[in-house]
Parts: C-alpha cells; structure tokens; sequence
C-alpha cells in the first residue's frame, strides 16, 4: 500500500516539474525571441507612385504579418503556424465566386418568340427595330450623351490631390488637439497661481526629481534597446502649406538623435511633393519593457512620487 502511495506521489510531482519545465520555457520564449520587423518604401512625386511594404516575424517565422500599399490599394495578411487571415485570402476566394455568379443558365427560346419572328419574312421587322434602338440607348451611358463624360485621369488627380490633403488636414487637426491641451494645461495653472509656493515645492523636492531623473535613464535605455539596426531615409516633401510642413520638419528634427546619421530630409516649402525611399529594420524583444518596468517599480522615489500625483491636491492644500 505505502509502495503504491509513493508510486502515485511520484508521478504527481514529475508531472508538476514537467508543467513547471513548459512554463518556464514559454516565459522565455515571450521574453526573449525578438520580433523582427522591416519596411521599405519608395514614392516618385504622387500618389500613384507610392509603394510601401512592412512585415514582422516571431517564432522562427510561426507567426508573420505583412502589409502592403501598393496602386492606390492597402493589402494585409497575418500567418499564425498554418492559419493565413487576411485581406489576400478573401482575394482569392472572390474570384472563384464571381465565377459561379456568371454562370447563369440558358433560357429555352419558347415558340412565337422574337426569334421565330424574325425568321418569318415581313413580320416583326418593325419590333426588331425597336429593340435595337433600345439595346442602343442602354449601351450609351447618359453622361455621353449629354457630352459631359468624366475623364480618368482627372478623377486620378483627384485622389492625389485629395491624399495631400488628407495628410494637411491630420497635421492640423493633431496641431489644434496640442494647442488645447496647452490652453487646458495654461487655464490649469492659472487656477492654482495662488498656491504657487506649493507647485513649486512640489516639482522641486528631492524625492520628485530623482523620480524624474529615474525616469529618464529608463526611457533612454528603452530607446537605445529599440533602436533599429538598418535605417536609410531620404525624403524631399512639402504640403503646399508652408506652416504645416515647418510642423512636419520641426517633428523630424526631434527624432533625428533616435533615426542616426543615415538620414536625409529635406523640405519644400513652395508644392505639394514626396518623394523619396526608405528602409528599416531591427528586432524588439520584451524583456526590454519588462527591464525598465521592473527598475521602475522597485524604485522607492517613483513609488512615492506616483502616490504623490494622486493625490496631488490634497498634497498641495496642506
């Protein structure tokens, strides 16, 4: 009886060590295979000639994405082991339908028909005509007859022009979001001008500004680790709008320290123009993020300072 009480335990505990042994496998699997990702584009001036192509891959290829734009057109597709899901896979399958819908059956010419009359001489000659004119009329689309057809190149230009102005309008609209939040930011402090000595002490206690200084060394290491390891930019760009491709411009020059040296923007102010080609490509693993959490989280400031935020009025008030 002992014998098979020790028999049972035994395998018990082989089978927690073998959960056990998968957990810490998968742990490390998430935490330590990168994710590699690249992209490359290229654009010759408009918007037809844009073409742009991004992928990852995780799990020695396991998992993969990639998406394309290509001729006006955005397409994706994610692969997970055999399973494809995607905009390419309903591609292929429309195909085979549409095939099936043109496949319409024959109708049976019923006797006493147009077809029967047309045959017997000078009968239904008259009702023929008719037809024809019709089948004619059906054919011509009214916008030709009317002789204001639409011309395709022009609805092209269209779309290229609306896609300019598309971007102009999202630089603008991100530009009216940032000026609110400084107005709100702005009305904020003139609320507690009053208790100013307070605000003061608050952005300069020692606690407070080793919590930033914390903060930041994390944040640059963060960067450093996400940094790619192939960067080529060269782009000549420009909105028409003077204002907003000095936004744009001023956005750029912030990332150049993180985008390296192999990197060349150059603005134009006077027309709306891309042109340009870019390649990137690098690997992101998860233990970076969880580093930096975790060297945040353990830090005695940064936990005193985030109590402190939340209850910063009533911090202020005493």
């Amino acid at each position: 009886m002992l014998h098979i009480i020790l028999l049972i335990l035994k395998i018990i505990g082989w089978i927690l060590v073998s959960i056990l042994g998968l957990a810490v496998l998968l742990i490390c699997v998430v935490f330590f295979l990168p994710i590699n990702y690249r992209m490359n584009a290229e654009c010759e001036g408009n918007l037809d000639s844009l073409h742009a192509n991004a992928g990852f891959s995780w799990l020695f290829h396991l998992i993969s994405g990639n998406v394309s734009y290509d001729s006006s057109k955005l397409n994706w597709n994610i692969r997970i082991a055999w399973k494809m899901v995607g905009q390419d896979q309903n591609a292929e399958r429309n195909p085979s339908e549409k095939k099936k819908r043109r496949k319409a059956p024959e109708r049976e010419v019923e006797p006493g028909t147009d077809r029967d009359r047309m045959n017997k001489p000078g009968e239904g000659t008259a009702q023929a005509e008719k037809e024809a004119e019709n089948i004619l009329k059906k054919e011509i689309p009214e916008s030709s007859q009317d002789g204001t057809s639409v011309d395709r190149t022009e609805k092209q230009e269209d779309k290229a022009s609306s896609f300019y102005q598309k971007i102009k309008y999202t630089f603008c609209r991100i530009y009216d979001k940032i000026k609110l939040i400084i107005h709100k930011i702005c009305s904020a402090i003139k609320a507690i001008l009053e208790k100013k000595d307070k605000l003061t002490e608050f952005i300069t206690d020692e606690v407070h500004r080793a919590a930033w200084g914390k903060v930041l060394i994390e944040l640059r290491r963060l960067l450093h680790f996400l940094k790619p390891h192939k960067l080529n930019l060269s782009v000549l760009f420009g909105f028409g709008d003077p204002a907003v491709t000095g936004y744009v411009l001023a956005a750029g020059s912030m990332l150049s320290p993180f985008l390296g040296k192999h990197t060349n923007i150059r603005p134009d102010f006077e027309q709306e123009i891309l042109e340009g080609n870019l390649f990137v490509s690098g690997k992101i693993r998860v233990i970076y993020f969880v580093i930096s959490l975790w060297n945040l989280i353990w830090n005695k400031n940064i936990r005193i300072t985030f109590r402190h935020i939340k209850n910063i009025k009533a911090w202020i008030s005493n």
